[in-house]
């Protein structure tokens, strides 16, 4: 990720989202999730201006501004409404669930891609500074 962005907070999402996907010898793969989901939710915000709400109203502002396709803005939300859901991995679950390492996977390199993605779109627009 590129220095002076403000991002230091995303990156330490993403280096924690790994850590718990690598933990040894019990990894935490719903944890691992969430940590990828809640940096790509802020990096929307950050390069949105916005502190509270959550992804969709951030992530329509960012649409109106930098070259976002529509299915990719789309495939951003449901995504975060997988992992958002009330069933999700994001708030308590009631029933017992796994997550598995698969699931994980997709999740960490999604966001993490993603995260970078939003970055180099940003920068295009001239809304990220980078040093």
């Amino acid at each position: 990720m590129r220095q002076g962005t403000g991002l230091d907070g995303v990156r330490q999402q993403l280096e924690q989202a790994l850590k718990l996907f690598g933990r040894r010898p019990v990894p935490d793969y719903a944890n691992a999730i969430k940590e990828a989901v809640s940096a790509v939710e802020g990096t929307v915000k950050l390069i949105n201006g916005s502190r509270g709400g959550g992804l969709h109203d951030a992530l329509e502002a960012v649409a109106a501004k930098i070259d976002l396709h529509p299915a990719l803005k789309a495939g951003m939300q449901k995504l975060y409404g997988y992992a958002s859901d009330e069933a999700g991995i994001r708030h308590a679950r009631l029933e017992a669930g796994t997550v598995d390492e698969a699931e994980a996977r997709l999740m960490v390199v999604t966001c993490s891609a993603l995260v970078n993605f939003l970055i180099v779109k940003a920068e295009a627009a001239g809304l990220l500074k980078t040093q």
